[in-house]
């Protein structure tokens, strides 16, 4: 398996929309993005910022353009959002991007919940998409139920990796460590990992929100 999501070499980062809708993580400080990205962190809640505090901080037609101009130079490119396939992103943005050929590889983030309910494989590669990251962050529900995250089975992650992988679109795992994990839980998130073969992982560290004083 290879490197993480955004540190791939020849892949350029996007930053197409920072309003999330899922609030995975609100009392461990938010998620990994949050992080890398201008974001408002609470114990209650954690919402990524656009520089302008706009939902769509760009237009269709600068998506567009930095997509194709790295494909033009033989690069991959990350159009960063949350989560695409949420209600805000999934019309906002993937609904309009056009189809292109199969030289083009875009990543996307999407939550597994909505990859369940909402995904057309087919539509999704069309549209030039080839690799998808989604939290799975463990193998264990009650984790990920701490992290509030949107409920979703293993069986469900199986099935979207397998389906993914079908299509042509690498699927991507990310995943967490922390002090709430145990060999237990490890072992059961290395064992799914075996199971499914995502085509790269990326763990981050974890801990408990501390407010600041």
């Amino acid at each position: 398996m290879g490197s993480g999501c955004y540190r791939v070499p020849d892949r350029e980062l996007f930053f197409a929309g920072g309003y999330c809708e899922n609030g995975c993580f609100r009392d461990h400080g938010g998620c990994e993005a949050s992080s890398q990205f201008k974001a408002v962190k609470t114990e209650a809640h954690c919402e990524l910022k656009p520089d302008d505090d706009l939902t769509f901080p760009k237009t269709m037609a600068e998506i567009n353009k930095a997509i194709d101009e790295a494909t033009s130079k033989g690069k991959t490119i990350f159009l960063y959002t949350p989560d695409m396939f949420s209600e805000t992103y999934l019309e906002g943005i993937l609904a309009k991007l056009p189809e292109r050929n199969g030289s083009t590889y875009i990543a996307i983030n999407a939550s597994v919940r909505n990859l369940v309910d909402r995904v057309d494989w087919a539509e999704v590669y069309k549209k030039g998409i080839r690799e998808i990251w989604m939290g799975v962050e463990s193998a264990s529900l009650d984790l990920r139920n701490k992290y509030h995250k949107i409920p979703f089975t293993n069986e469900e992650v199986l099935k979207v990796t397998k389906e993914g992988e079908e299509t042509g679109i690498n699927i991507c795992w990310f995943l967490v460590d922390g002090a709430e994990d145990t060999t237990e839980t490890r072992l059961q998130t290395y064992q799914m990992i075996k199971e499914a073969d995502p085509y790269r992982t990326h763990i981050g560290n974890l801990q408990k929100y501390q407010p600041s004083v």
